[in-house]
């Protein structure tokens, strides 16, 4: 790829723009499966655990990285020392992690050519591989909206935004009067706005201005009646954020939480009239990410300072409606279990509504049983390959508006944050773990680099809590 930079006359904390194209292929072969179940609110399998990647766009317009480098005297300034180093524990054993499992871990994560890996326990670090390639930001696709919802909890702690429950409108009075007039922030964070939108996100990257662009889409479902994971809403934040602090958002969040959290360099890609994006677009270096991680794990708090009200964080990082036992607040719970129900009523549905054939015969051994969720697509896999098989899907249930599987869960044991191409930030409280894994976008090896084992073998670091946890 070749990429032409140049500097940007800003005032702050030096920036520089990177002007980028990106294949169009790449977005096609990235798809979300956070998307490909928008209709369920199924919680994403890793691979796509976010529709979103980096620009795909299907014209010539330019999508471009912000590059940010904080001044050391700005993170002192905000309450860090000169030079923040996460603390370390000597060995695996002194932390209370399983070495053999850590070992498993890394193993794992070297297969599926993993850029980093990266392990805090109470706050301190136990493992940080980089096998062999450079540190430094990385993309963290879908991650990009959880920290955007960071900036929204931080502007609830400061008073700048009175409620989760205020409208859209308060912002954009164009829609004042109409029947999106009902659409709160906690619907647009929850993906319940009802906003119309495709279930991949390649008409987003082909917009001149993403806010614009959602302010503009039709209502599919009433406000509040739907989920539905949506890359086109979710951008609104972008300019709710700008309305009520006065900066964007990218220079919000690196003011008010990157620079506490002691993040010193950073990018977060705007589309071409300047609104940052919040379907993707942030890159972030491992231990970063492992902050803001932390910061939630904390609940809100990091090296003493609150940044976010506890209750914001929980409300986060629990069901934050009716329609998915894992959705959030632009974070996903992790429950202890997850399984998927698809009856002969369903493929009925599916078979009426156009489905493929193919798709119906692969999935009917499946039917009238309880599955773990990885079967579903494990059995796709098997049957098509997994870039065809994603493919299919998307293509056959919510590209038709089709009903997905039943979901039930377990009781929840953690949340994470995650985004395309298996980028993860996954927090188990109970055992006071933090695990973050990235994967650079280029070159993507194989579907098996997703690693959408990793939460799992995350967990089996730790003892599993005892009951009542």
């Amino acid at each position: 790829m070749r990429t032409a930079r140049r500097r940007a006359s800003l005032r702050g904390p030096a920036q520089r723009r990177s002007r980028m194209k990106i294949p169009h292929a790449l977005g096609a072969a990235l798809l979300g499966a956070a998307a490909l179940l928008a209709a369920a609110g199924m919680r994403p399998p890793s691979a796509a655990a976010a529709a979103a990647t980096t620009p795909a766009p299907t014209s010539a317009i330019p999508h471009a990285y912000v590059e940010y480098t904080v001044p050391r005297a700005a993170t002192t300034a905000a309450g860090n020392a000169p030079d923040p180093q996460l603390p370390a524990y000597p060995d695996a054993a002194s932390a209370g992690i399983d070495q053999a499992a850590l070992t498993h871990l890394v193993l794992r994560a070297e297969l599926f050519h993993s850029d980093a890996l990266v392990l805090l326990k109470g706050g301190r670090l136990v493992s940080d591989v980089r096998f062999g390639k450079p540190a430094g930001p990385i993309e963290v696709g879908s991650i990009t909206k959880s920290v955007a919802g960071l900036a929204i909890g931080r502007l609830l702690s400061t008073g700048k935004i009175r409620s989760l429950d205020e409208p859209v409108a308060d912002w954009y009075p164009e829609w004042r009067g109409g029947p999106k007039q009902a659409i709160t922030l906690r619907q647009v964070m929850s993906h319940t706005s009802g906003l119309a939108a495709q279930p991949t996100p390649e008409e987003v990257y082909a917009s001149p201005n993403l806010v614009r662009q959602a302010l503009a889409a039709d209502l599919a479902y009433p406000p509040g009646s739907h989920f539905f994971y949506d890359n086109k809403a979710v951008n609104l934040l972008a300019g709710i954020v700008e309305k009520a602090s006065g900066r964007k958002l990218d220079e919000y969040v690196r003011d008010e939480l990157f620079a506490p959290l002691g993040i010193a360099r950073f990018a977060w890609m705007r589309d071409p009239s300047g609104n940052p994006h919040v379907l993707a677009g942030l890159q972030l270096d491992a231990r970063d990410l492992a902050r803001v991680g932390q910061l939630m794990l904390d609940q809100g708090l990091y090296d003493g300072k609150r940044l976010l009200a506890a209750a914001f964080v929980q409300d986060s990082v629990h069901a934050a409606q009716a329609f998915s036992p894992t959705g959030g607040l632009l974070w996903w719970v992790i429950p202890e279990w997850t399984r998927l129900v698809i009856d002969r009523p369903l493929l009925d549905t599916w078979r009426q509504g156009g489905a493929d054939p193919a798709l119906l015969a692969a999935l009917s051994p499946l039917a009238g049983r309880e599955i773990p969720r990885q079967e579903l697509f494990t059995t796709l896999d098997r049957a098509f390959g997994h870039d065809k098989a994603l493919r299919l899907w998307v293509d056959n249930v919510p590209a038709r508006s089709l009903p997905t599987p039943k979901v039930t869960a377990g009781p929840p044991i953690g949340f994470d944050a995650n985004g395309a191409l298996g980028q993860y930030l996954v927090v188990l409280p109970p055992a006071r773990l933090v695990a973050v894994r990235q994967l650079r976008q280029h070159p993507h090896r194989s579907s098996g680099d997703d690693f959408e084992d990793f939460p799992d073998l995350v967990r089996a670091l730790v003892p599993a809590p005892s009951a009542g946890h």
